[in-house]
């Protein structure tokens, strides 16, 4: 009976472990760490996430550079501007079926400028609209800012392919001053595009993530309008030098297509 009474009594001095447990202070931040430290996850994962290609200093740089470059050339070159909006009219598209190819050495020079500057520029709209549409790529700006460079190197020698061989056709076939016509056309178009293009597109590429897609839209709209005037005035060239629409779409295929396809898919890939 006694060592029962002694079991119990020293069971009741026992402390239960729920009194030890609150006893126990709770385990912060700075009694690890010491007083000035806290816990900040949210900053360690702004310091792990890649940084984007918008947020990029260099994109942001030639974006901005582009647009000095762009407002410079307009300023320049309103006369030519002027010039080539009449050429480009929809109203003298339906009324003649040739251009008028100036003969000034200022307005053959408007469009080596318009050319050169859309060629060099040309890696600012392919960056922003693969950010905006391929978001799940997951590609951090480090990956993709050389495409700024690449693509303009890349499209370089595409474009005088493309000169060169319709300057090959042209001999082989005798139609210099049709294929003279048709580079031509293909000059003012793009230089067209140059002029029209460039505000929404910098409203565009200026824009946090996903933040400009009203703008990529309207760029879009932009492009495609441009584009189905200058088909429509291509076809009015072929048809003014008697070809069929067969040897219009062969040349549609072969010149404009097919290499602007093998530039996309390097791209791409």
């Amino acid at each position: 009976m006694n060592e029962i009474e002694q079991i119990m009594q020293a069971a009741l001095r026992l402390q239960p472990a729920d009194s030890l447990r609150l006893a126990t202070p709770p385990v912060t931040a700075e009694s690890v760490f010491g007083g000035a430290s806290t816990l900040t996850k949210w900053q360690i994962s702004a310091a792990e996430a890649p940084l984007s290609i918008v947020e990029s200093p260099i994109f942001q740089l030639v974006t901005l550079l582009m647009a000095v470059t762009y407002v410079v050339v307009v300023y320049s070159n309103l006369n030519d501007i002027r010039s080539l909006f009449l050429q480009t009219s929809v109203t003298k598209q339906l009324r003649r079926r040739t251009f008028d190819i100036p003969h000034g050495g200022d307005y053959a020079q408007f469009l080596n400028t318009a050319l050169l500057l859309g060629i060099v520029f040309i890696g600012i709209p392919a960056l922003a609209y693969f950010t905006l549409f391929f978001p799940q790529a997951g590609l951090s700006a480090e990956e993709l800012l050389p495409v700024i460079f690449l693509l303009p190197a890349m499209l370089l020698p595409v474009c005088g392919g493309e000169w060169l061989l319709l300057k090959i056709v042209g001999i082989a076939t005798l139609t210099q001053n049709f294929i003279t016509n048709l580079i031509f056309i293909k000059r003012t178009f793009f230089a067209l595009s140059v002029v029209v293009v460039p505000p929404t597109l910098l409203l565009f590429a200026l824009c946090p993530d996903q933040g400009g897609a009203v703008w990529a839209w309207i760029t879009a709209v932009e492009v495609v309008l441009i584009l189905l005037l200058f088909l429509q005035r291509t076809l009015l060239l072929f048809i003014s030098e008697k070809l069929s629409i067969f040897h219009w779409f062969l040349y549609l295929c072969i010149v404009e297509i097919f290499p602007i396809s093998i530039l996309g898919l390097i791209f791409v890939r």
